[in-house]
C-alpha cells in the first residue's frame, strides 16, 4: 500500500488484476478510487464489512479484542471513503445516484444484522458504535436527518425487539436524548408498538 500511495509510476489496471488474483481488497479499493471509481471501491468495502461482521459474530472470547478492532478499522476506512465521495470535487457519475446513497448503504450494512437477530452482547455495542460513527462522519458533509428518515422507512416493518437499540441510537444522533431514553425503556415493555410510533414521529419531523 505504501508503494501505491507514494508513486503513480504503475499501470492501475495491471495492478488491479494482481490485487484481484491475490485478494488484496484494500489495495483494490485504493486503486479503484484513484481511477475515480468510487462505486467500485465502495462495493469492496461493503464486502469487507460483511466479512468483518461475520468474523465478529463467530469470534471466540479469547479473540474478541481482535474481532472488535477489525470491525472498527473497516468501519473507519468505509466512512473515510464516503467522506471523500461527498466532497464537492467528486464527479457525481462516480457515485451511486446521490451522495447520500453511500451513507445509507453503509449504515444499512450495520443495521441489517440487528434485523436478522444476529446481535448479542459485545457485538451489539460495536455495531451501534459503527452506526454512530458513520452518522458523525456523514454530518460533516450533509444533513443526516433525510438519511435517518430513509432508514426508518426502510426498516419500519422490522420486529420491534430487533431494532429498538438502532432506533434509540438514531434518536440520539439527532440529539433527541430525552426521547431516546423514554422510548428505549418503553420499547422493552408491552407498550412497544406505541413507543415505536413515537420514535418514528421524532425521527421524521423537522429539526
Amino acid at each position: 500500500m505504501e508503494y501505491l500511495r507514494t508513486t503513480d509510476s504503475y499501470d492501475i489496471d495491471d495492478c488491479l488484476e494482481y490485487c484481484a488474483a491475490y485478494n488484496l481488497h484494500q489495495a483494490s479499493a485504493f486503486l479503484l478510487e484513484r481511477k475515480g471509481d468510487f462505486r467500485g471501491a465502495f462495493e469492496i468495502f461493503l464486502k469487507e464489512i460483511e466479512d468483518s461482521n461475520n468474523f465478529l459474530f463467530e469470534c471466540s472470547p479469547e479473540n474478541a479484542q481482535l474481532c472488535v478492532q477489525k470491525v472498527e478499522i473497516v468501519c473507519k476506512r468505509a466512512v473515510d471513503l464516503c467522506a471523500r465521495s461527498s466532497q464537492d470535487h467528486v464527479d457525481p457519475s462516480a457515485i451511486i445516484s446521490t451522495p447520500n446513497d453511500f451513507w445509507i448503504q453503509l449504515l444499512s450494512a450495520y443495521i441489517e444484522p440487528f434485523q436478522r437477530g444476529q446481535i448479542t452482547g459485545a457485538s451489539k455495542i460495536v455495531l451501534l458504535e459503527c452506526i454512530e460513527n458513520t452518522l458523525d462522519g456523514a454530518s460533516m458533509y450533509t444533513d443526516v436527518q433525510p438519511i435517518i428518515v430513509d432508514l426508518v422507512h426502510k426498516y419500519e416493518n422490522s420486529p420491534v425487539n430487533a431494532i429498538q437499540d438502532v432506533v434509540t441510537t438514531l434518536l440520539k444522533c439527532l440529539k433527541f436524548y430525552h426521547a431516546a431514553t423514554d422510548i428505549s425503556s418503553r420499547l422493552a415493555t408491552q407498550d412497544s408498538v406505541q413507543a415505536l410510533w413515537e420514535a418514528y414521529h421524532y425521527l421524521t419531523r423537522k429539526v
